[in-house]
């Protein structure tokens, strides 16, 4: 028995809408976009000035560029457009300052960063993959005296005493804290120092306890620096001493 003829229609239909389906699929199949070689920072690279370059290769059919830096550690995320005037002998570059792009870094932490070309109808023509570099912004500050384990003695100033303490700058540092510390943790108090009084090395005077004079007493005490556009802190190890109150 032949098929009818509204049967055949129908399987004929049928045919014809997988046939153009099957075809729109791969015409709007996604394609492959040509890789953007990346070239600073170099994968898995420390930076240590908060205004860090990032640069890729020139694509001549871009009209601009997206470049997306996250931090690996969060969700902090920026996109900086880029564009021809951009780029210099087939290299193309931007900048992330934390003092122009009120960008934050955090000290240590990781970021990746890519970038997408782009042409003048907006769409993407060519991709780089990931790269990431390490925050390392703030290093450890060197105390220099009294040394570790010392004894000094107080000075008075208008019934205050005070010791001297002094530490190497580091001309990215902005301020620094000192604190001096009882034996049982307590804070004695804390001095603040901006690093335009330090040259080489930063003179701090520091108070200590005055309940009773003509006593040895032991505390410690550190310093810690802070960094514009950089959250975190440079540290100083802990030191002791011991501090007679005349």
């Amino acid at each position: 028995m032949k098929p009818s003829r509204l049967t055949r229609l129908f399987l004929f239909a049928v045919l014809l809408a997988a046939l153009l389906s099957t075809t729109l699929a791969q015409g709007h199949s996604p394609r492959a976009l040509p890789n953007i070689p990346l070239h600073e920072p170099e994968n898995g690279e420390a930076v240590f000035d908060p205004a860090v370059s990032l640069v890729w290769d020139f694509i001549p059919e871009a009209a601009l560029y997206a470049v997306t830096v996250k931090n690996v550690n969060g969700s902090q995320s920026i996109k900086l457009i880029a564009t021809g005037v951009d780029c210099f002998m087939l290299r193309c570059a931007t900048v992330l300052d934390s003092t122009v792009n009120a960008w934050v870094w955090n000290e240590g932490d990781t970021y990746s960063w890519s970038v997408k070309a782009k042409d003048g109808a907006g769409q993407a023509i060519a991709k780089s993959n990931k790269r990431t570099f390490v925050v390392d912004m703030l290093q450890p500050l060197t105390l220099d005296s009294p040394a570790n384990g010392a004894t000094v003695a107080a000075f008075n100033v208008a019934g205050i005493y005070l010791v001297t303490i002094q530490f190497h700058s580091d001309d990215v540092v902005m301020s620094y804290i000192g604190t001096m510390y009882r034996q049982d943790g307590s804070t004695v108090g804390t001095t603040n120092l901006p690093n335009s009084n330090c040259s080489i090395s930063c003179p701090m005077y520091m108070i200590v306890d005055t309940t009773a004079t003509g006593v040895l007493r032991k505390y410690t005490w550190k310093v810690i620096g802070t960094r514009a556009g950089v959250k975190g802190k440079a540290k100083s190890p802990t030191f002791s001493m011991k501090v007679y109150i005349p």
